[in-house]
């Protein structure tokens, strides 16, 4: 299941990009040989893997791991550097540009690797460039970033149509895509008619025939193992439900699961239900079939068997891309296949079968079928910009998610133990929520909390709650402690896993959204992510806000050289005895370039007063120092720039430790040196003038 949440606006950080290709140095430089020699010594932590269960273990492992990669990342884009043609590159730029990139820095990984391609055009590094690239995009980008992920892809393909690696790449995006079945589809038949002849590609065509199966006739006669009987499921099945169970009496997992299943086939067996195995066990010279008959004896299975005598290669559960077991699948009683995932509560799905069959209601497959029939709607990347095209197609999404969620709710009350329904009821609760609609969906919530057992239904009720409560419903409408209770109540629930997916964002943005009158408060829930999550991929974020809040009446320290005068300034020692505002900005944000007239006049107003200005420039490294000059000239600003040569996507230092993660923001500077304030952009104004006051009361 993937939930979709919303986010804040908020402008993240991420690497720097790599520097253009030099000529190999002849002025006593590092040699390539030299460098390369260098990166063969850098030795990755081992990492015993019967341990990884081991919280502590993968703290105290993962942290040298990732100082070995990064120097290897150095070393690649120094030899890159140096001797841009070395055949050891490739990989080792591949290798760098995997292990580090995230979502937040992915924007500076992508464009590093299409300066390298631009750069290296015809190489294999050129051609590992554009398999990286595609890679990335389909690992990382949001599910709303498709078009681009898929223009990728057929970017690569294109330009190297017999590179097998292609293969790969649709393999992995139709694994991403599966909340978007019809997508999915046509990446699988992609996949099995351009590759028919690779593993990735015969595995698609069977997975394919699962997902276009649903809903039609399942076609399956054989010869029963044991009585020597033909079968067929719809010639002598049709009007009973058909459990089909694809095992083998070498299975670990198989073998367990049979007493339940023992158990289901005498309770529903009388009521229409029939049960049929399909053995992946040895071909019949390797004792197979003689295990199998031997074993259905043995255990009281009473049910035919279909032995295919051929192992994984038996070709009925490889054209339905059977590549695990057990596996089993429910035919309804008109014979069309309901499901291929049946195992997870198969009692529920029987019993909603025998109902659909019995009341004539809507089946949950046709339920399930109608929602993953629903289109959602693409954007044209040519009307990029078109507002009103924007907006057509915000209504049309808005549309489709109010049709998801009416079916999301018709499958609650026709099957609410079936499998589908949690990620079904995520669209239902999440999706284009707004604070108008926020009472509604809680309410029933609320309801389903109530009645259901599920823990996936729970978990996912429990995480909605909690999203509405913290990012939807007014702040004067819902106390702190309510909205803290429910993040507690969906962590109390939660798989591990999805714990330490989703708790750190939700109590991250509870703090920020939520508590921001409260500083105590917030620095709390701050520590608590910190010391909870300790592997938050934005826990420097907790830290640098919980510096923003924990800096307050501290000495704030800030030496820099005056891009534009070239001066060196200290806040603790020239400025000491001044109120010192502090704008953090850059040309390219227009909010920071809208700002700026109102900045100066408070400058022209107070700056003979006692209050000195300072700029804290987020502009890019490559032509960011000549932008601001540019700008700092032309629009008359008299104040000095610290200009940090990263933009704020490319981490710089000073901005990244004051967790500044929106321009313009604006902290403020008492005359003592210590930081008064990390949010002063809000009546700017108002705060001087109190500093200034307080200032003047205390030489009194």
């Amino acid at each position: 299941m993937r939930l979709r949440s919303r986010r804040l606006g908020l402008v993240l950080l991420a690497v720097a990009c790599l520097a253009p290709p030099a000529a190999a140095r002849a002025d006593g430089g590092r040699k390539a040989e030299d460098i390369v020699k260098d990166y063969d010594a850098v030795k990755l932590p081992e990492v015993d893997r019967a341990r990884l269960g081991d919280e502590a273990y993968r703290r105290t492992i993962l942290k040298p791991r990732r100082e070995a990669e990064t120097r290897r990342g150095e070393l690649a884009r120094e030899l890159y550097k140096v001797d841009p043609r070395n055949d050891r590159l490739p990989a080792m730029l591949a290798r760098f540009w995997q292990s580090t990139a995230t979502e937040q820095n992915l924007d500076e990984i992508l464009g590093e690797i299409d300066r390298v391609r631009a750069e290296s055009k015809g190489s294999r590094l050129a051609a590992e460039g554009d398999f990286i690239r595609a890679l990335l995009v389909f690992r990382l980008r949001r599910r709303d970033a498709v078009e681009e992920a898929v223009k990728v892809l057929d970017e690569f393909i294109a330009e190297a149509p017999q590179n097998g690696r292609g293969a790969e790449l649709l393999w992995f995006a139709a694994m991403g895509c599966g909340d978007d079945p019809k997508l999915q589809a046509e990446l699988y038949r992609r996949l099995a008619r351009d590759y028919k002849d690779t593993p990735n590609g015969a595995m698609a065509a069977g997975l394919l025939r699962r997902v276009d199966g649903i809903g039609k006739p399942f076609e399956l006669t054989f010869k029963d193992a044991i009585s020597g009987k033909e079968v067929s499921v719809q010639r002598d099945l049709k009007g009973k439900v058909v459990v089909v169970d694809f095992w083998a009496t070498w299975c670990s997992p198989c073998v367990q699961e049979l007493p339940p299943l023992k158990e289901l086939y005498a309770k529903y067996h009388d009521k229409g239900v029939e049960f049929v195995g399909v053995s992946l066990d040895q071909p019949e010279d390797r004792g197979g079939l003689k295990k199998l008959r031997t074993f259905v004896a043995e255990n009281g299975i009473t049910w035919p068997q279909y032995y295919q005598g051929d192992s994984w290669q038996g070709a009925f559960s490889q054209s339905w891309g059977i590549r695990s077991i057990p596996c089993t699948f429910l035919v309804a009683p008109d014979g069309n296949l309901a499901s291929t995932e049946a195992g997870e509560d198969l009692g529920g799905k029987i019993e909603a079968a025998l109902k659909a069959r019995a009341d004539g209601g809507r089946r949950a497959e046709d339920v399930i079928k109608d929602f993953d029939a629903i289109e959602w709607p693409m954007t044209d990347p040519a009307r990029a910009g078109d507002a009103a095209y924007a907006e057509e197609i915000l209504e049309k999404r808005k549309a489709a998610e109010r049709k998801r969620g009416e079916l999301a709710w018709e499958l609650y009350k026709v099957d609410p133990k079936n499998s589908h329904l949690p990620a079904m009821l995520g669209h239902r609760w999440l999706g284009y929520a707004t604070a108008q609609d926020a009472d509604a969906r809680l309410a029933e919530i609320e309801r389903v909390r109530a009645e259901t057992k599920d823990p996936k239904i729970l978990t996912v009720a429990n995480f909605s709650r909690a999203m509405l409560l913290s990012r939807y419903k007014a702040r004067d409408t819902v106390k702190p402690d309510e909205v803290l209770a429910a993040i507690d109540d969906y962590l109390a629930v939660a798989p591990k896993r999805e714990q330490d997916l989703h708790g750190p964002d939700l109590l991250y943005f509870f703090a920020l959204l939520r508590l921001g009158d409260d500083p105590k408060r917030q620095a709390e829930v701050y520590r608590r992510v910190l010391r909870d999550y300790k592997d938050w991929r934005h826990a420097p974020m907790a830290e640098a806000s919980l510096r923003r809040i924990d800096g307050v009446g501290k000495p704030f320290e800030l030496t820099f050289t005056d891009a534009i005068s070239g001066k060196a300034i200290s806040v603790q020692k020239d400025l000491k005895g001044k109120v010192v505002v502090v704008d953090f900005w850059a040309t390219w944000c227009g909010p920071c370039v809208a700002s700026m007239p109102e900045m100066k006049e408070l400058y022209a107003r107070y700056h003979d007063k006692g209050v000195e200005f300072l700029g804290v420039s987020l502009d890019g490294a490559d032509d960011g120092l000549e932008l601001v000059k540019a700008f700092v000239r032309k629009n008359d600003i008299p104040w000095p720039q610290y200009y940090q040569g990263k933009s704020v996507r490319g981490q710089g230092w000073f901005s990244t430790a004051w967790g500044v993660q929106a321009i313009p923001s604006v902290f403020l500077v008492a005359p003592d040196g210590t930081l008064s304030s990390t949010y002063a952009r809000e009546d700017l104004e108002g705060k001087i003038k109190a500093a200034l006051k307080a200032t003047a009361d205390s030489v009194k």
